[in-house]
C-alpha cells in the first residue's frame, strides 16, 4: 500500500498580547516543523544553531524563531495587524522558558489512484523549553494530532513504532565540548527530513512503501553530540529498540539495545558562496543494520542540490535499498521551487525477483505571513503493479 505524506522579565521580551492569543486560538483549534536541510546548505549553518535539538527538528531558539520573524510574501504592517506580529522573542522571563508550536493540516486529492480526496490534521504539537543556566536544556513537545485524540477520520494514519512525543534533558559545559542529550529521542541517521514518505526510511513492496523508520520515531536512549569544530558534526548514541522493534518486518529485537553513529563534514567556499555537506550513518540493533549516506552543496539564498542513499539489511533476511536527489531553487526568500526524484528496492532472497518503485515529486514552499507556510505538491509513483499521481496542499502554522 502507498503511505501517505503525512512527509527573563515576566512575559516575552517586548511581546504584545496579540501574539499570545493567537498561541492560545490554535491550540484550542479543533483541526512537524522538521528541521530543511536545505537551510543548512543556503546559509552554511547547522542545523543547531536554530534547534535546541543539536540533530535539528522541533523547537526552535531565539535565533531560529527571529529566522522566520520577517519571511512572508505580505508583512503584517500591509494589513494593519503589527501588533499581532510584534514579539521580539519566543522567550520569556530572560530565557528561562521558550514556547513553540508546529500544526499542519493537509488536503489530499489521489486522483486516478481511486478519485478520493481527504483532509488531515498532520500535526498539532506544541513544544516548550526550559533553560535554568547556559549549560542546562530541558525540551519536549507532544503531537495531538493522534487517532486516538482527534478520531479516524480526522487525524493522521498510525504506523507501528509511531510516537506522540520527544522528550529530552541536554547538557553541554561547553560550546566547544561535546553535548549529551537523554530522554524519548530519534537517532541520528542520514539526513533528518520534514517528510516521512521520502524512500530513504521506507521498505519498497510490490504495492509502494512502508515505514521502517515511522514518523515521529523516538526512543529512550542516550546520544553524544560533538560540534566543537566548524567543519564536523558527530553523534554516537544507544537506545531502547521497542518502537523500531514493532516492524516485524525488519527482524529488529526489541530485548537488545539500537546503536548509532553519524559523521558529518560541512565544506565551505566562502568567497564563491558555496556551502558543503557530506556525511554517513549508522543504525544497528543485532543482524539490522541501516547505513545512509549523503552528500549536497547550496549557493548562499540561491539554490541548492543534494542526494542520500540507504541500504538496510533486515534481520529477517530482506535486503532494501533507496536512492534521493533533491533540488530547490529560491525565486525570493518567501518562495522556492523543489523537486526530487527517487528510486527504492527490496529483495527477499538472492534468488528472489527484485521489487521496484519510483516517485517524482515537485512542489513549492510559499511563506505568505511571518510563520504561516503553504506547500503545494505533486506527486507520481510508479511500482511493479501499479503508477498513481497524488496533489496535496498542506498549509503549516509554526513559531
Amino acid at each position: 500500500m502507498m503511505s501517505l505524506k503525512l512527509s527573563r522579565n515576566i512575559g516575552p521580551r517586548g511581546g504584545r498580547p496579540g501574539l499570545l492569543l493567537l498561541f492560545i486560538m490554535v491550540l484550542a483549534a479543533p483541526v512537524h516543523l522538521r528541521a530543511l536541510p536545505r537551510f543548512s546548505l543556503l546559509t552554511g549553518t547547522r542545523c543547531s544553531a536554530c534547534h535546541f535539538n543539536p540533530q535539528g527538528s522541533g523547537i526552535r531558539n531565539e535565533l531560529g524563531w527571529s529566522t522566520m520573524n520577517e519571511i512572508g510574501a505580505i508583512q503584517p504592517s500591509m494589513i494593519g495587524l503589527d501588533s499581532l506580529f510584534a514579539a521580539e522573542s519566543n522567550s520569556f522571563w530572560n530565557g528561562l522558558v521558550t514556547v513553540g508550536l508546529d500544526a499542519r493540516v493537509q488536503y489530499a486529492n489521489f486522483g486516478a489512484q481511486d478519485g478520493s480526496s481527504e483532509i488531515k490534521v498532520m500535526q498539532l504539537s506544541p513544544a516548550i523549553a526550559i533553560q535554568p543556566f547556559d549549560e542546562l536544556t530541558m525540551y519536549g513537545s507532544f503531537n495531538f494530532a493522534d487517532q486516538k485524540y482527534l478520531g479516524d477520520k480526522l487525524a493522521v494514519p498510525a504506523y507501528l513504532g509511531q510516537s506522540s512525543f520527544d522528550l529530552a534533558v541536554q547538557y553541554q559545559p561547553g560550546i566547544t565540548l561535546p553535548s549529551i542529550r537523554v530522554g524519548h529521542i530519534q537517532p541520528s541517521v542520514g539526513i533528518r527530513q520534514d517528510d516521512h514518505t521520502m524512500f530513504v526510511r521506507q521498505e519498497t513492496t510490490e504495492f509502494g512503501t512502508l515505514p521502517i523508520l515511522p514518523p515521529n520515531y523516538n526512543e529512550w536512549g542516550a546520544e553524544l553530540t560533538y560540534e566543537g569544530t566548524r567543519d564536523f558534526t558527530v553523534n554516537a548514541g544507544v537506545y531502547s529498540a521497542r518502537n523500531l522493534g514493532q516492524n516485524f518486518d525488519i527482524g529488529v529485537d526489541s530485548a537488545k539495545p539500537s546503536f548509532s553513529g553519524r559523521l558529518i563534514y560541512w565544506p565551505q567556499l566562502l568567497d564563491e558562496g558555496l556551502n558543503g555537506m557530506v556525511g554517513g550513518s549508522l543504525l544497528a540493533n543485532g543482524e539490522f543494520t541501516m547505513i545512509n549516506a549523503f552528500a549536497g552543496v547550496g549557493l548562499s539564498d540561491r539554490a541548492a542540490i543534494y542526494g542520500e542513499g540507504m541500504f538496510t539489511h533486515t534481520g529477517t533476511g530482506y535486503k532494501l535499498g533507496s536512492t534521493m536527489i533533491y533540488g530547490t531553487y529560491q525565486l525570493t526568500p518567501w518562495m522556492n521551487l523543489e523537486g526530487r526524484y527517487e528510486r527504492g528496492t527490496a529483495r527477499e532472497t538472492a534468488e528472489s525477483p527484485l521489487v521496484e518503485a519510483n516517485s517524482y515529486v515537485i512542489g513549492s514552499q510559499l511563506f505568505v505571513f511571518p510563520y504561516f507556510e503553504i506547500r503545494p505538491e505533486y506527486r507520481y509513483m510508479k511500482t511493479a503493479v501499479s503508477s498513481s499521481g497524488q496533489f496535496a496542499l498542506q498549509v503549516h502554522l509554526f513559531y
